[in-house]
């Protein structure tokens, strides 16, 4: 009981002050006008946009790598436990989960690299973290724990190569020139319509653009928040009104793994603890019961000459009475 107690008091202590978040809202493009309008809403905390993907490192068996760029750290912001202190500005650096960084022997300082969709990504070891969202760890390949083969990576939303993903994407035929047509701006300017573009052609219109430019294809895929209410579903319409409906899905906790798996461990070892603790108590009282009838059986010749004595029954009952306090 005293554990359980403990680790959720400890859970909850580091779910305060990494700002934890109640709401997960995912979509194609979030705007900053999106996170304006919802951290105006009254029942909104605070809240933040995020880019996540889910990767595979380059050197330590092609593990599981969940990479979340952002431009602030507001809400579900990442634990330091070694190293320098998150900053989402350095785009040379990255912060990695220590639970992976201690099962590879790695170490702050040390490179570590992804591979995303064809495009290695190597940085800095800046720092090494535990996150909220992490308490329970799982690769999505495996049926068991394996903390070797699950990393979580914070980074800067600037420190992804956007200009190389870009280009690796176009020479794969992973993005047409509609694709950038719709993403960019109208190709009237340069003469030509989408059909008559080819690679080498979009290779060339992207080299014009600029790195501004180039980041405003790479979306926001996440809008998250904390909020005071009750019911966090409660307050959805107001959100989706606020932001047009822009949006795919709007979760709580109980829809993340990491949290979702470890609340349901505690909830178990809470009902354990209050099982074993009344087993326990219903034991003491059959020993007590027990050992009290068998004294008093023992000694009835005794308790037979108190009375004839004169002493009365209840003190004589309170007398046997004590040994069981």
């Amino acid at each position: 009981q005293s554990s359980t107690i403990g680790s959720a008091r400890a859970l909850k202590q580091m779910r305060s002050d990494c700002a934890l978040a109640d709401v997960w809202m995912y979509g194609e493009d979030f705007s900053e006008d999106d996170l304006a309008a919802v951290r105006a809403l009254d029942d909104v905390n605070d809240a933040q946009l995020r880019m996540s993907i889910t990767a595979k490192s380059a050197d330590q068996g092609n593990a599981q790598v969940d990479v979340y760029f952002e431009e602030e750290n507001k809400v579900s912001m990442p634990e330091v436990l070694k190293g320098e202190d998150f900053d989402p500005s350095d785009t040379e650096g990255l912060w990695l989960s220590k639970t992976f960084a201690d099962a590879w022997d790695l170490r702050p300082g040390d490179s570590f690299a992804y591979v995303y969709n064809g495009v290695t990504v190597e940085k800095t070891i800046r720092g090494l973290i535990a996150s909220p969202e992490y308490i329970y760890q799982c690769a999505d390949e495996d049926l068991d724990t394996d903390l070797s083969n699950i990393a979580y990576v914070y980074m800067s939303y600037r420190g992804f190569p956007v200009r190389e993903y870009l280009q690796n994407q176009i020479r794969n035929g992973k993005i047409t020139a509609a694709d950038l047509k719709d993403k960019l701006s109208s190709l009237d300017s340069y003469g030509i319509s989408a059909d008559d573009i080819t690679q080498d052609m979009m290779l060339q219109i992207l080299a014009r653009f600029s790195d501004e430019k180039l980041f405003s294809m790479l979306p926001y895929t996440q809008l998250i928040f904390t909020t005071d209410a009750d019911d966090v579903f409660s307050i959805e319409k107001e959100v989706s009104d606020a932001i047009d409906g822009n949006y795919a899905v709007y979760i709580d906790r109980s829809s993340i793994p990491g949290i979702r798996k470890f609340d349901d461990e505690m909830n178990q070892h809470r009902q354990f603890s209050y099982g074993f603790s009344l087993i326990f108590v219903l034991i003491a009282l059959l020993v007590i019961v027990t050992s009290t009838k068998r004294m008093v059986e023992q000694q009835r010749t005794q308790i037979g000459t108190l009375n004839a004595m004169g002493v009365k029954r209840w003190k004589i009952a309170l007398h046997y009475i004590s040994y069981s306090f």
